[in-house]
Formats: structure tokens, sequence, C-alpha cells
């Protein structure tokens, strides 16, 4: 419940931005400053289109009266955090009134904005009509701008007769029992709130008390305070009047942060670096390591509060020097004609300076908008910056009901709720494991544990338990994320990299402490968990979604441990999880991280207020690096326990290969037969899991797909999705049929809801804007676009949603609009003339292609990558299975359309995405995997390759039998090629298979045949490995050179794993080798690298070239000039431009610049790229993006508009006179609008980027 309630009206002379004066963000920083809820403004002159476009800058409800013309225009901006239920609101059509009444405190009340007529006439008039108007209420708050003195010689400084206005305005606040706060507050202050900006020397400064806060009922009887105050942002001053209501809830202080900001100023830095060292010198007066850096890093956290208080102070005192200047000449004005001139000087300069202050305050958030990547927009104010960021919800909580007893009472004090919420976290986050019973006692009785055998190699734990370096430590902080909430301690990331000189080392030791059996600070121990609103119902602490704030110091061990850990954990995981081993593993070796859990402690903040502290002794601590290793660990149990259970059956994708579990953090996947004793298997091992972890599954919120005609005996609480409805996992929509057009939908809603939000963001330009569109808008659907084919309809309709926003933005869906330039240019690179927007069809493609590269590359055959070859095996009649990545590579098989989405998706993206140039062959096994059909290599007697289907093409029966590649008819035993006596047993009853193996082995280039017949087949540069080595090879070799008959001289190369795709290959040493030595080619690629040129990669693992899926040198792309790109250097920028439509020509975008501004010389196309080049680097981007509409010649001039079919007037209206508006003209002809002075006709000076 709102304890007080801080009303302000401001006449702000308009509220657009037309000179870059930030008026919205200013008033918006005011409002914040002085913790005002209930704003009236008046005079905004906003019409109803730029009303529109400010829809979302204001938060909380809001009430417009659009101006009538340039004049007028009034507003009531409510905070969003004030608690009311808006009942009625009324404005008028002349931009003079708008009330709004609301029911607060069960209490109706009515507030009113007011802005009187200028002329006298029109005031009395107004003023006789105003009881009519507003409608009566117990509790009422009438303000504005009156225009009219209510006591001359006391709101004036001339005493004169009351005029007929104010007696009617007298006359109303007495029917309607509304005092005027400041005056019955203030009686002898005069309080005045404008002042005139037209200085004369002859006649002093004009000054009135126009603007007054009239109050009924509970709204003067609770006003405690009413304040004039002052500010540059218009002539105009704020009057606030601050309303005592009933108590209730309230935000406490909460704990401290420190602003980063301070960490700039260097006497802070000298002060931390000091007390490190003094502090150093006590060390022997504590018992242990953890005690004194405890006490070290409190002191840090009570000296930096102090200094934070005493360095804001200070930042406001130029301010508040600025006001009182301000206010100082304001008193002395009047009193003395001989030097009235001089204070109204003075206040005058005091209002420019404060102005500037203000504005450079808002300059703030552009500096610090470029260092969150946003670099790109004009004028990037601390508004602009929220709108574009994600909102987030700091709500007091009200009220708590009970978590576990529905029959206590509802908690309403701070107190209560604390206690409640405390109850409820307690009791998730406490073990209810008997004291006496071990998780080891748990472990040996039962069978959970049995199938998860994964281990470490002695090395690997060595290096698991060696100790921390600083080097270590740093690189962590490196990694870890900027601008995070800290902990209790308030000690953000940036205060340890400002002073890790100092602190690093403390904590090195600390922490090395911990790995021999040490213990962090308590304070590191703590967390503090706070709460943001969810969803549901607000009594319920459910609905409220826990938020766990660690302190910083701990976090840096935790992000150290988890990068140690992590680089072995693809070794121990399997496809569908990570691993959790039992003996001598890696559990042993995370001992010391669940040590750091052993003593962790946690606390409940609400509104500000933290509860005792409980011991942490189930669960994982939401927000610690830490956190996501340990839950892959254990989960991994479960599913390998899942998967080795032989009752439970899943989806056999062939013989001895099922699939049964998947899981991405707690979401969890299970195929499973519908059948009681698979789901009981299934049932039985959760249920164990729930036991050992005691965490539960929620069966409720748990889904189930089964086609219509199945049901189960048992369906554990779990809802069914049918066969036309979807579900959402992962994002993405699932279901038993087609989910693309629920997908398509919810996508387009997601891009129209972000695009309205984007445009509350003001001021940004046409290059700002384009950055907003690619890095902000169209994020929303590349996690999609990663997986499904988008539908090309809602591709054009989210293509049409972000071009609006681009050329016209703020307008609504239904509103009509021009492209500037075409969509295809504005989607190129900037250097080639583009905005540089990723065009999200071509991307949507780009990204499927990644999967091709994955398959092509990666070591292990994951469950998906076995799915995907399931699927087109069953589609295509495929008998082997390895043939499906064959299949992809003809263009007969892609022109198909699968029946499955996904496959269908597949092969419409590959389809635009395949390579067309072979690599020529090299080695015996290159040639042994040539395809047969389609191959541009292999050609028959017309000069043709073999097609896989048409008539008279026996490709696609030979394909689908498993006859496909070249090693198919070589037989390596015999060293010769197979008979058609063989054949048969394979392609069965075809008809001409001997005609036909002869046309194909007659086709066969006469080189490749000598390569298969010769006696020693390996090569000079091959990459080999020996052929006793497992599948994945510890060491690979590189040929040389032959140095002698019988010997080679070799490198040997050593694999690093970890490397989603292609492990790369690191020199070991070089030796020599028999040449009789058995050999298996291996493919290795070269890829660049990140910190030096190009790299050896991997393959596969080592897997032989014979067996590899998809071999990603076998086909190119050509790319600029000579070079070409395989699939290893496959990425999206590159499928982009596979796609890329044909280019708008450079020439002739300089032939029609040359038409446009009647140029004697055509600028070469040289010249414009580098034009477009330099634009980013221009001081304005709004000017870049003029220059860059020029150079297309897309200038909005009338002629423009007239040329493209609009019904405008061509005649020039800024310079008066009868010439039409060209782009030439308005550039070159037509003289600068007043206020601009020389800046459209300067010369001699010579602009040069950087």
């Amino acid at each position: 419940m709102t304890d007080k309630l801080h009303i302000a009206t401001w006449n702000v002379r308009g509220l657009g931005d037309t000179s870059r004066t930030f008026k919205q963000s200013r008033l918006k920083t005011w409002v914040h400053r002085q913790r005002v809820q209930v704003v009236l403004l008046q005079e905004t002159k906003l019409d109803e289109p730029k009303i529109a476009q400010l829809a979302r800058w204001w938060a909380g409800p809001q009430f417009w009266d659009p101006a009538n013309g340039t004049r007028g225009g009034t507003a009531i901006l409510i905070h969003r955090e004030v608690e009311l239920t808006v009942l009625d609101s009324r404005a008028d059509i002349w931009g003079q009134w708008v009330w709004v009444k609301f029911r607060m405190h069960e209490q109706e009340w009515v507030i009113m904005s007011v802005y009187a007529p200028a002329v006298p006439g029109e005031r009395r008039s107004f003023f006789a009509e105003l009881p009519y108007i507003v409608p009566d209420a117990q509790n009422m708050v009438v303000a504005g701008d009156f225009n009219t003195v209510l006591h001359p010689g006391l709101d004036s400084p001339v005493q004169e007769e009351r005029k007929a206005d104010a007696r009617l305005l007298l006359q109303f606040m007495a029917e309607r029992d509304l005092t005027d706060t400041f005056r019955q507050m203030n009686p002898e202050d005069a309080g005045f709130t404008w002042f005139s900006n037209q200085l004369r020397d002859d006649q002093p400064m004009a000054k009135r008390r126009l603007d007054l806060i009239l109050a009924k009922g509970v709204a003067w009887e609770s006003t405690s305070e009413v304040q004039v105050a002052t500010d540059s942002s218009s002539d105009h001053k704020p009057v606030s009047v601050l309303l005592r209501l009933e108590s209730g809830v309230k935000r406490e202080a909460g704990a401290f942060r420190l602003n980063t900001e301070n960490l700039k100023n260097p006497a802070v830095l000298d002060w931390c670096k000091k007390h490190w060292e003094e502090w150093e010198r006590t060390k022997d007066w504590f018992g242990s390591e953890e005690e004194c850096t405890q006490l070290g890093f409190r002191i840090i956290t009570r000296a930096l509060d102090a200094f934070s208080r005493i360095l804001a102070k200070g930042r406001n005192k130029e301010e508040l020097d600025c006001i009182a200047q301000i206010e100082e000449a304001e008193d002395q004005m009047g009193r003395d004609p001989l030097t009235n001139i001089y204070w109204e000087r003075r206040r005058v300069n005091g209002i420019k300076k404060l102005e500037g202050i203000q504005i450079g305050q808002q300059e703030v958030w552009a500096r610090r908008a470029k260092e969150r990547g946003m670099a790109q927009v004009d004028r990037m104010t601390k508004e602009t910056f929220r709108r574009l960021c994600p909102p987030r919800s700091h709500n007091l909580i009200r009220a708590l009901q009970h978590p576990f007893n529905a029959q206590a009472d509802l908690a309403v004090s701070t107190a209560d709720m604390c206690q409640y919420a405390a109850d409820y976290y307690t009791d998730i986050l406490t073990s209810r494991r008997p004291s006496g019973e071990s998780l080891s006692d748990l472990q040996n009785q039962n069978e959970l544990w049995q199938h998860t055998t994964g281990k470490l190699s002695q090395q690997q734990r060595l290096s698991l338990d060696r100790p921390l370096t600083l080097v270590e430590l740093k690189e962590a902080i490196q990694k870890m994320a900027r601008g995070k909430s800290p902990g209790d301690d308030g000690l953000p990331i940036e205060f340890f990299e400002a002073t890790w000189e100092q602190v690093g080392p403390i904590l090195l030791n600390l922490f090395n402490g911990v790995l021999e059996g040490g213990r962090l600070t308590k304070d590191m121990c703590r967390g503090v968990i706070t709460l943001l609103y969810k969803k549901g119902d607000k009594l319920n602490v459910r609905n409220w979604r826990p938020i766990s704030l660690l302190n910083v110091a701990y976090k840096i061990l935790a992000k150290a441990l988890s990068r140690r850990i992590g680089q072995y954990l693809t070794e121990l995981v399997k496809s569908d999880q990570g691993a959790f081993v039992k003996g001598r593993s890696i559990a042993e070796n995370l001992m010391v991280a669940m040590g750091m859990y052993r003593f962790s402690t946690a606390t409940v903040l609400v509104n500000g207020r933290k509860f005792q502290e409980f011991a942490l002794t189930r669960s994982l601590r939401q927000g610690c690096p830490l956190a996501p290793l340990l839950f892959v660990l254990q989960i991994e149990v479960v599913l390998n326990a899942a998967t080795s259970n032989r009752v439970l059956k899943g989806l056999e994708l062939r013989e001895g290969v099922e699939v049964k579990t998947g899981a991405i953090a707690d979401d969890l996947l299970l195929i499973t037969e519908a059948t009681s004793e698979s789901m009981g298997a299934a049932k039985s091992i959760l249920d164990q899991y729930s036991v050992l972890s005691e965490a539960k599954v929620n069966w409720d919120k748990s889904v189930y797909f089964l086609p219509e005609e199945f049901e189960v005996e048992d369906n554990w609480s779990m809802k069914r999705i049918r066969f036309n409805e979807t579900e959402r996992y992962l994002g993405l929509q699932v279901s038993l049929s087609n989910s693309r057009p629920a997908q398509d939908r919810i996508l387009l809603s997601k891009v129209e809801a972000r695009t309205k939000k984007c445009n509350s963001a003001m001021g940004l330009s046409l290059m700002g804007r384009a950055a907003v569109i690619s890095t902000s808008i169209f994020s929303l659907i590349w996690h999609i676009a990663a997986v499904i084919l988008i539908s090309r309809a809602t591709l054009k309709q989210i293509r049409r949603v972000a071009a609006r926003y681009l050329w016209k933005p703020g307008e609504q869906e239904d509103t009509g609009f021009i492209s500037k330039v075409s969509w295809d240019k504005v989607t190129q690179a900037k250097g080639e003339g583009g905005l540089g927007i990723v065009d999200p069809e071509r991307q949507n493609v780009a990204m499927l292609g990644k999967w091709l590269q994955k398959i092509s590359l990666q070591e292990e055959e994951r469950n998906w990558m076995l799915i995907l070859q399931y699927i087109p095996q069953h589609e295509f009649h495929l008998t082997r299975k390895e043939d499906v990545w064959l299949c992809i590579q003809m263009a007969a098989f892609l022109k198909r359309r699968p029946k499955s989405a996904l496959g269908a998706a597949w092969c419409a993206a590959w389809s635009r995405l395949r390579p067309q140039l072979p690599v020529a062959p090299v080695l015996k096994e290159d040639i042994l995997m040539q395809h047969l059909f389609e191959n541009p290599n292999i050609m028959d007697s017309n000069g043709c390759s073999f097609e896989v289907s048409g008539a008279g093409n026996f490709g696609k029966k030979w394909i689908e039998k498993g006859v496909s590649r070249i090693k198919d008819l070589w037989d390596e035993g015999q060293r010769r090629w197979t008979s058609e006596v063989n054949l048969p047993r394979v392609l069965g009853r075809l008809r001409e298979v001997g005609t036909r193996l002869g046309e194909l082995l007659e086709a066969i280039p006469a080189d490749w045949k000598a390569v298969l017949t010769k006696q020693d087949t390996k090569e000079r540069g091959g990459w080999y490995k020996v052929e006793q080595q497992r599948a994945n090879p510890t060491q690979v070799l590189r040929l040389e050179e032959k140095m002698e008959e019988g010997v080679w001289k070799v490198t040997l190369w050593e694999p690093l794993r970890g490397n989603m795709n292609g492990a790369k290959l690191r020199r070991i040493s070089e030796e020599t080798m028999n040449a009789d030595q058995s050999l298996v080619a291996v493919r290795v690629c070269l890829q660049p690298g990140l910190r030096r040129g190009l790299e050896y990669v991997l393959i596969q693992g080592g897997a032989a070239i014979l067996d590899l899926r998809l071999d990603p040198a076998r086909y190119s792309w050509q790319y600029t000039g000579q070079n070409s790109k395989t699939l290893v250097d496959y990425d999206t920028k590159l499928g982009r431009r596979i796609q890329k439509p044909p280019e708008v020509s450079t020439i002739h975008i300089c032939e029609r610049l040359a038409r446009t501004f009647n140029l004697q010389q055509i600028p070469s196309a040289t010249e414009m790229k580098i034009l477009w080049a330099s634009l980013p680097y221009l001081p304005s981007l709004k000017l870049a993006g003029l220059l860059w509409l020029m150079s297309h010649s897309a200038v909005p001039s009338a002629k423009w508009l007239g040329d493209k079919g609009m019904d405008v007037q061509r005649q020039c209206l800024r310079c008066g006179n009868s010439q039409e508006e060209s782009t030439f003209h308005l550039i070159w002809d037509c003289p600068p609008p007043s206020g601009y002075g020389d800046a459209g006709h300067t010369t001699g000076t010579v602009w040069v980027p950087p």
C-alpha cells in the first residue's frame, strides 16, 4: 500500500527534441530524482502521431490530450508502481485539459491537468466552463498552468486589481472546496513559477506564479510539503506536492552496491591499495587465512559505501550550485532597479550552465551504450538504453500466503513476508535425509550408479588437482560478464578487475588453502535469494522467481574450477548428456566443489530486508558457475541407467541402436514404448533418482505425445498432447502433426511485439535502426531458424515489419510506407553499399547448413545424427544407412520432397547450399569414395554423367540397393573390379546389370584406375594413422618425404580434443618410418585459426576416409577469384553469400547519382565504395544515413515522392520559391533554415575519415 504520493505539475514548453536538448529523457531523469509518482504536463505540443510514438516512452498509466496544432497539449503520467484502478478518463480536443478518475486506498480520486488559454477572453470562457468539465469527487487534485494571477502583489511583482478570469477561478475553487496548496502553506512566499526569457534593459524581467496545485479531501489533508523546483528545461518551474497517506509496506534500503563509476577515481583505488598493504602486516593477528580475508573485505565494503555517498554528493554539487545561483538571482530580482539587470543576467547564465550539465549527464548513457556494443545509435539516452533492453520487474511484495498452511494469516508486513519466504526456501533447500544416512550408504544400496563407468586418466586427475594460479584466476575474471548484480558485499566484478594487483594474491592464497582442506569466508559462502515476479497469483511465493546473488569472490573460484572441469567433461559424457562417475573418476576431483556447497548458506531478501541465514544442504545454487556442470554430472546417472535398462524400450533406429533419452539442463526427454512394462521401468528409475537427489519430477507440468490410436494405462498425471496440438520444448513448437504454422504465428507475433518496443526508443538514425533490426528484432528468430525452415510467407511478413520500422518507424501496422532502397540492397555488407542487415530467409538456410558441417566434422555419432539418418533412409528406400549422406549431395534426391517436415526442411535448405565444384581426388581412398552417379569426372560415351533418375537411367535403383561409390565395384582383396557374377547378390533382379557395369567401368578415368592398382599408394603430404590404433587415434602422422627406398620421413601430430568441429592438431616430433608400415588414410583439413594463421584439423576424430559420414573435402564453393571454400570453412556468412541475390551494379548506382546531382563526371565504383566504407566514422550517424541515401539517389524530396506515385506538392516550401523540390535543389540551391548559420555553405574545410 502506498504510504505517500508525490504529485508534480510542469509546463514543459514542448516535449519534442529538435535541438538535441534531450527533453524527454531529462524530464524522466527529473521525475526519477525527485521520486515523483504522478506528473501533470502542460504545453507538450505533441500531436496524435507523436503521442503514438511515445506510447512506450512512459512505462506506467498515461493519459494524453493532443495539442491543437503547436498550441497546448496536456498529459497525466502515473508511475508504474502506484497501485490504483482506473475508473474513467476524459480529454478535450483543444489541448487544454485531461482528467482521470481512479480508485486508490478504497477511495475515489480525480486528478486533472489544466492548460488555460493565453488569450484573456478564451481564458475567461474556459474558467466559466471548468465546473462542468471536471467531475466531482471526494478527493481531487486540479493542477497546471492557469495563466492567471490569483493574488496580485504576491503572485506577481505588481499590486493591481484581481482580473475577471482570476475571480472565476476562485469561484470554481470555492464551489469545489479546492485549496491552493502552495499559498496555504507559504502565505508570504512569492513562489514565482514563470520567468520571461525576453530580457530588456529598460524593463525588469517579467515573473508570475501561474502554476498551481489545487487539492481537496485527503489530497489536501495529507499534504505535508509543497515545493517550487528549479530546472533549465522550461521557462516554467515544476511545482510538486507530497501527500502522506496511510502507512504500508515500504522497500527498505537493501544492501550496498558499488557504483563502478567510482573506480575511475584515483583516490579510491589508492586507498584500496594502501588498505591491503597495511592489512598484510596484520595477518599474524588472525587465527586463519579465512578470518583475515573476511575482515579485510568487510572493511573494504564499509569504506567504499562511505566513499560512494561522499562522491555522489560531490557529483550533485555542481548542479546544486547552479540551482542555488538561479534561486539567489530570482530572490534578488526586483529589489533594487540598479542591480536588476545584473541578477537577470546571472539567472540566465545559471540556467544555461544547468542545462549543459543535464545534457552532459544524458550523454554519459551514450558512452555506456558504446561499451555495451550499442555504439551505432546517435542519441543513446538513459531512456533509449532502457527501452532496447528487456524490462525487469522490481515490484514490492505487498502480501504473501503461507507456503504450506492455507489456514495461516496473510502476511502483510515485511517481517512476516520474510518469514514465509524463508520457510518455503528453507524447506526446498534443506535435506530431509536422516542425519545418520549418508549419500554413500544410499549409493551402495542402489543400483542406479552401476551403469556409469566413465573415468579420468591419471594425468587428467593430476591436472585437476594442481594448485590454482594467478593466470587462471585472471582468465576466469576476463570470462565473467560485466554489469551483473554482486552479492551482499556490494563488490562487482569491475572492482576485482581494477584492484587485481592487490586482491589477486590474497584470493589465490585463500583458494589454494581451500583445495588443501581449508574453507572460504562465511561471506563468500552466503547467497542472497531475491524474488522477481513471474506470473499468476502474487500471494503465492511459488510465483516469484528466486534469483541468487552470490559474492563475486566466490564466483571467481567457481569459474576457475568450472573451466578446469569443463575441458574434460566431453570425454566423460555421452551424446545425450554429461557424466557423473563412480570409483576413481571425476567425482573425486569434484570434492572441492562439493565442499564449497557443504558450507554454503542463504538468506532471503524481501522488500530490501534480509532474513536470518540458513544452511544449504540440498539443490544447487542458481547463478553459480559450477552449478550447470554439477547438474550435468549428476543427471547423467539417470540417463545412463535408462539407456542400459533392457525393459525400457526406446526408438530403435537400427539393430543395436536405440534412442531413449535426451536432456538439456532439467528438461528431460524420454522416448519409450507405451507399454506398462517399459513405462514402469522408466518410472522406477526416476523414483530412485528422486530418493537419491531429493529432487522431485513435476508430473503435473510434464506432457506426453502418443498417436490417437494408442492409449496408456497410467499417465502419471501428465497432460496428453493431441494430434493437432503443439507443445513448446526448448523454445520450439513440437507436434505429432505439422507444427510449423503454430511456430510461424508465434515468431511473427514476437517480431511485431519487439518492433513496437523498439519504436519507443526515440531518436535512432537510419544506421541505428538497421543495427537494431539485426541485433534486437531478428535475434528473436535465430534460435528457431537454426532448427526448422521457416515458411516463405512468414519470412515475407517479418521482412515487411522490419522494413516498415527501417523506413517509417512508429507507424501502425496498417500504414503504408515506401522502401527508399530495395531490401536486397540494404541486406548487403556496408562496404558494398548496404546497411549490413542480415536477411532472415538467407540466414535461416545458412544456419540449417551448419548441421551438415557438424555431420562432416564431429567425431561422435550423436542421437540427432542417427535420427536425421533414419528418416531419409526410409523415405529414400535405401538399403544402407551410410548412403543417406551421399544422397544429400545429389540434385535428384534433393528435388524429392520427403514427407517428414524435418527431411523436407533439410532438402530445401541444402539444395540451395550444395557445393558444385568437385575436388580432384589424390589418394586411393579418395578415389574409392567417389560417387558413381552425378559425378562430372565419370562420363559415359556421350560425354554425360550417369544420372540418378529419368528415362533410361539406372542410378536410383542401384543406389537404393547399395551400389553408389567406386568402392562398391572394387575388390581390394583381389585388387580388381568386381565381377558381373557378384553384383546380382546386391542388386537382385535388376536388368542389364552386366552392360551397365561395363559402362561404369569404362567411364572411370584411367589415372584413377592406375592409382587403384598400385602396390604402394602412400602419397607425400598424406595423413595417416597406424592401422592397429583405436577409432580415435592418439597420434596421426604426415608423410613428409621419401628419404630412400623403404624409409619415409614423417611428422607426428597430437589431436587436441574438445573442439566440436574437429580436433586441432599439434605437432609433436619428426621421425622416420618403414615404408611397409600398414597405415590407414585419415582426413585432415586446413582451417583458419583464432590466434594465428591456418591450423590443421582432424576430421571425425581420425576416422578412416573410407568410413567418413560426409567428406568435407569432397566438394567446394567458389568464393572470390581463385579462392574456394569447403565444408570445413563453412559459416553462416558463407552460407548467406552462396545464396546472395544478383547485386545491384555499383556502376548503375554511380550513373543514377550523376543524373540526380547533375554531375559532369560520373563517380567511379571505387570512389563510391570508399564513401560507403567511411560512413561509420562520421561524427553523426544521422549525417551518415543522409549521405547513404544520397549515394543511392533515395532522399525523399517532393520530386522523388512524386516520381514514386505520391500526390504531393512539388514546389519547395522551405525557401518559398517556385522551384521544384529535388534533392539537388535541397542540397545546393535552397537556403538553409534560420538557426543553422553557414553550416550548409562552409568552404575550405575537408573532412577526412580516420
